[in-house]
């Protein structure tokens, strides 16, 4: 019996500071999931982001990006929530 192939990601979040930088992700909400908890919380204000980040999606083979996440952005500044 052949076991079933894991799943490629198909997109990738990375964040500055964050331990491991890159993280893969099978779905974009889970992407997202893992910004706001890299991102937001942090003294001196939880609610701009303390670092910067970006989102790669995977097209036909290629890495390319989705969102870039400048430090001390908001959180009703989102991107995906534009």
């Amino acid at each position: 019996m052949i076991p079933p192939q894991p799943k490629l990601p198909k997109f990738l979040s990375m964040v500055e500071g964050r331990k491991p930088k890159q993280k893969a992700h099978n779905e974009l909400r889970f992407a997202k999931a893992s910004m706001r908890e890299s991102l937001y919380g942090f003294y001196p204000n939880p609610e701009l982001s303390s670092r910067t980040a970006t989102v790669y999606e995977l097209v036909d083979g290629e890495w390319k990006l989705l969102w870039d996440i400048p430090k001390g952005t908001p959180k009703t500044e989102l991107p995906w929530l534009q």
